[in-house]
């Protein structure tokens, strides 16, 4: 989904949750101020239950269709958020700077790390499969095949 830049001068922006693809605002919001100026940076929706639960469902059913992607479309995947955050590095940035004050060199300094790691990501992506250990009997054997757990809700302490 496309988002629309931040402008300091526009009404608050409600950032919306994304849930199978839709926009959603939630039914209550919160200011989000930003800790320099005290100014409200956008509006923030407080998920319900029943959003994360959306959400656990959607995740879960997409999970699917992540499994059987190729490994060479999931690189070009994690190669293309990291180029899309290569291009939007000041809109990125200036969301870093005015949500939590980080001055200009930290907002690089993190979004850079962000970007190599997701771009580390995309490389390793090869060597994920399985092998085949040595087991201490040499009457039996072992396979070990590594694949996708599964979904995990986690809540931001903040």
């Amino acid at each position: 989904a496309e988002f629309p830049a931040y402008q300091p001068t526009m009404s608050p922006y409600t950032v919306p949750f994304v849930i199978n693809g839709e926009e959603l605002i939630g039914k209550d919001t919160f200011e989000v101020k930003s800790p320099a100026s005290g100014q409200v940076v956008h509006l923030c929706g407080v998920a319900t239950v029943s959003d994360a639960d959306a959400a656990v469902d959607a995740a879960a059913a997409a999970a699917s269709t992540w499994r059987d992607t190729s490994n060479s479309s999931r690189r070009d995947i994690l190669l293309k958020a990291a180029e899309l955050m290569d291009q939007r590095r000041s809109e990125l940035s200036q969301y870093l700077i005015d949500e939590i004050s980080q001055p200009q060199s930290w907002a690089t300094f993190n979004l850079d790390v962000a970007i190599d790691l997701i771009k580390d990501a995309a490389g390793r992506i090869g060597t994920i499969g399985g092998y085949v250990p040595r087991p201490s009997d040499p009457d039996t054997g072992a396979m070990v095949w590594r694949e996708p757990y599964g979904v995990v809700l986690a809540i931001a302490p903040w």
